[in-house]
């Protein structure tokens, strides 16, 4: 799943003409792809995207929709992002 979700974050930057999938899974062979620092990143980028969105009534419910989405604890998403901010 975060693989996939990596992918098509890629194929956005990238366009479709890349192929993103066989560069993702090679990576990930050579074990230079790390999934929880793919995992991290996505949490971030997700948590970025809904505040920018100014979408505040959502925000009360991000951290389990985040959760939910990685298969967390609410908590270690909190750790995830909060640690980031902290840098």
């Amino acid at each position: 799943m975060v693989y996939n979700d990596l992918e098509v974050e890629l194929k956005d930057k990238l366009g479709g003409n890349y192929p993103v999938h066989e560069v993702i899974n090679e990576l990930r062979e050579m074990g230079i792809l790390n999934l929880s620092v793919v995992r991290n990143f996505l949490i971030r980028k997700d948590f970025d995207k809904a505040m920018v969105s100014g979408d505040y009534d959502y925000m009360k419910v991000l951290f389990i929709d985040l959760s939910i989405k990685y298969d967390l604890s609410t908590r270690q998403v909190q750790r995830i992002i909060y640690n980031e901010y902290k840098k």
